[in-house]
Order: structure tokens, then sequence, then C-alpha cells
């Protein structure tokens, strides 16, 4: 049986730098019900490797994971202030609608 991976409820876009820019949260999604993660903020490392030069089909393959699990981000705000944020994982309402990255 396939597992089911659960996501954040992030969605990425590619920044010149190499990093990734959180380019919206979902709505009622763990990343936005955390609080720790803004739309504008740079995802800088998942699980301690750096995102810096990976697609972001590569990143969110990383970010996704068994549900219930906890995925480690490491954010840089707008001032550029980087910290750690731990969110836990939770499969997408109905996998059936759900687009495919999942993230």
């Amino acid at each position: 049986s396939k597992q089911q991976l659960a996501g954040i409820g992030i969605s990425l876009s590619p920044l010149d730098g190499g990093n990734l820019l959180i380019a919206n949260l979902v709505p009622g999604g763990p990343a936005a019900l955390s609080r720790e993660i803004s739309r504008g903020q740079e995802l800088v490392a998942v699980d301690g490797r750096l995102v810096k030069g990976s697609t972001v089909p590569q990143v969110i393959r990383l970010v996704l994971g068994p549900p219930g699990s906890q995925v480690l981000l490491k954010i840089r705000d707008e001032e550029g202030r980087e910290r750690e944020v731990a969110i836990t994982r939770k499969a997408a309402p109905s996998p059936s609608k759900a687009p495919a990255a999942g993230g």
C-alpha cells in the first residue's frame, strides 16, 4: 500500500538567490495555524538540508512526510533573522481534490 504523504500547507516559489520564497499559506493548514511562518519569508533549510539550488518539487518532497510527523524548517524573515520552526505534518482534507504537490 502506498503510504500517504502529508504536507504543511505552504506553496513555494523560487528566488534569485537560490532560496525559496514562502508564496502562500493554505488557510487552516499546519503552517498557517502555527503562526510561526508568514508569506514573504524565505525558506532556508528543511530538516537541516539547505534548499539553495534545489527546485520547488525537490523541496516539496523534503517537506512531505508521514502524517503526524514533524518537519523542521529554517526560515529567514524580512529583517534577515533566521530561526527554526517545527511543524507537524497533516494530511490534506480531501486527497482526491488536493493538488499533486500537496505542499
